[in-house]
Parts: C-alpha cells; structure tokens; sequence
C-alpha cells in the first residue's frame, strides 16, 4: 500500500514514533497529510492506532483548491467496510482507521481511494 502510494506521488514521511503520508497541493509550500501510520499503541499522536487515512480540517482550510476532493475522499473512505470511523477529542483530525484485520481484504479499495485523491488534486479539486 505505502508503495503504491509513493507512486501516485504521496509522500511518506516517518518520524521516531510512526508516519504520514502526504500529497503535494498546488495552493500550499507543504503537503498535505491524508493518512498516518503508527503502531497499535494508544500513546501515539491524537491516539492514532495503525492505518488511519483522513484529514485534518484546519490544513484543508489552508488549501482550498482540494476542499472538494477531500469531501470526496472521506466519503470514499467511508464506504469501505471495516474502517473505524475516528474524530479526535477536539475534531483537529477526521479520518477511519484500518488495522491487521481490515486492511488486508481492503487494500485495494484503499489504494483506489489514494489514486483518486491523487488525481483529484492533480486536476484541481
């Protein structure tokens, strides 16, 4: 996954606990992050666990040419079986979260997501 990843052009970035995964936006100096990954602890950032794929509402804000693809993401996210809807305490993160057991049978259907993100950007919002 974070290989196709890197080929729609997401970056991913890791730090000492965990990573994000990015995408460059045409109206911003810094990417965009679309999704983390962290280990299965509950003492990682805003209490991410595993897979988690979403946004945060003040970093899209600050880009407004993907707010459209964004809506369009998390409502492709959401339609994929066994992502755990996540919104943290004080709503700065909305995404799902993916783990050993729902990831495998969606990969796919999350790879699709990222490609349509990708091109969405890509093509303007």
């Amino acid at each position: 996954m974070l290989d196709a990843a890197r080929h729609l052009g997401y970056r991913i970035e890791w730090g000492v606990r965990g990573g994000a995964i990015k995408i460059p936006t045409p109206d911003h100096p810094d990417p965009l992050s679309v999704g983390w990954i962290y280990d299965d602890s509950r003492g990682n950032w805003s209490g991410l666990r595993n897979l988690t794929l979403g946004y945060q509402p003040a970093s899209v804000r600050r880009r407004p040419s993907v707010e459209q693809a964004i809506v369009r993401y998390d409502d492709a996210l959401a339609a994929i079986p066994g992502g755990k809807r996540v919104v943290t305490a004080n709503e700065d993160l909305r995404g799902y979260e993916f783990d050993r057991a729902t990831l495998p049978p969606n990969e796919t259907a999350v790879v699709t997501c990222l490609a349509q993100l990708a091109h969405d950007v890509q093509a303007g919002g």
